[in-house]
Formats: C-alpha cells, structure tokens, sequence
C-alpha cells in the first residue's frame, strides 16, 4: 500500500477528516453527503425499508385487485400507475414486500406456482393477524 502514492495521500486525508470528532459528527457528515441514508433509515423505523415507496405501493395494488394475484399482477398494477421502479427487475424487487405481507398474514397463499407459472396469493386484509378481519 505504501508503494501506491495516491493510496498513502487517500489514507492521509481520511486520517485528517477523523481527526478529532466524535462518532456523532461523523455520521451527520455521512447523512450530508450520501444521499438517501436518512431517508433509509426513517423508512425503516416505519417498518418500509424500501425508500423509493414501493412497500406502500405494492399495499395498496394488493388490496385493490379484489381477486386471486401473482407478482406478475401487482407489476402491471403499479406500472399502470405509473410507479417508477428503481430496481431492474421489478418481479424481483416485488417479491420482497409480498413475502413480508404473507409472513404478517395479510395475504394468503391459494396456489403454489409449478414450473414456470407463478405462486397465486390472495388479499386477507391489514388486520387478519390480529383476527379483527379485513
């Protein structure tokens, strides 16, 4: 490392940088300068780790199709909404907030996908873990 001077003069300015300050003034540098921490971190406390929305927006296409759904459904649902996606996969990124909606019992799984034709859930409503219903 010491050979690659550019290294050393990296290592010297991050040194400089931390000189000095306490954890608390590094982390509001941190939030300044990358953007999104803050928002990800607020997004979380909230129980939405996702901070382009898209938990809240997957919610809401699931409880609006009114009948059995794949993922494939709730793509089409949002992208006629005009949700942006940031992922670029979005069957991929929709997975996430479907499996947290069936671990919580908000959904239910009516029929396993075989081969290449996807899992079929259905909408039980925010409260079913609590067994008030829809």
């Amino acid at each position: 490392m010491a050979a690659n001077p550019r290294l050393v003069d990296l290592m010297r300015q991050i040194a400089a940088a931390s000189d000095g300050r306490d954890d608390a003034t590094t982390e509001v540098r941190n939030q300044q300068t990358l953007p999104g921490i803050a928002e990800t971190a607020e997004g979380a406390s909230r129980g939405n780790s996702l901070p382009n929305g898209l938990t809240e927006a997957a919610w809401k296409a699931v409880s609006a199709i009114g009948r059995p759904f794949t993922i494939p459904d709730i793509v089409e649902s949002l992208q006629k909404t005009g949700f942006k996606f940031v992922a670029s996969k979005p069957k991929v990124a929709v997975a996430a907030p479907v499996k947290a909606f069936l671990k919580r019992g908000q959904i239910r799984l009516v029929k396993p996908g075989i081969g290449s034709e996807p899992n079929q859930y259905e909408f039980v409503g925010e409260h079913a873990r609590n067994g008030e219903g829809d």
